[in-house]
């Protein structure tokens, strides 16, 4: 399995696991500290962290055998996780790092995920880098 197809098949898990279980059991956001929702509430975790984090994982599926979507994905998973990552890091700092242990469990696979997607990255642009100043000869 090429390293792409890791980190693509990783975060679609990551995130349509999230949002099914988030679809169907909005009150579980509740392991994370969010609490006493009423029905609008219910339907925005719904929406957002069911229907969105799992329409984002279906797109990590599909881009798994996609080679056309590789750098686009790749683009979007760095962002997304990071993005997530940030946000996390933000709330921790303005709560002085007061949070439920999840967490910080939920930050180091945010982490881990921006790392592994960001190397790929990099190290694709400088493979395609040398390979577009490399001169072939003709035999």
């Amino acid at each position: 399995m090429s390293r792409e197809k890791w980190i693509f098949g990783a975060t679609a898990i990551g995130f349509a696991g999230f949002g099914i279980v988030l679809l169907i059991f909005p009150n579980l956001i509740g392991l994370v500290g969010v609490k006493e929702l009423k029905n609008s509430g219910l339907v925005e975790i719904r929406a957002m962290y069911g229907g969105l984090q799992l329409g984002i994982g279906l797109f990590f599926l599909l881009a798994l055998n996609r080679p056309k979507w590789v750098r686009a994905a790749l683009v979007a998973q760095v962002c997304l996780v990071s993005g997530l990552a940030l946000g996390r890091i933000f709330g921790l700092v303005v709560t002085n790092w007061h949070a439920k242990p999840v967490i910080y469990l939920i930050l180091a696979a945010e982490l881990i995920l921006a790392i592994l997607g960001a190397n790929i990255l990099i190290s694709s642009k400088k493979a395609k880098k040398k390979n577009e100043f490399e001169i072939k000869k003709d035999v």
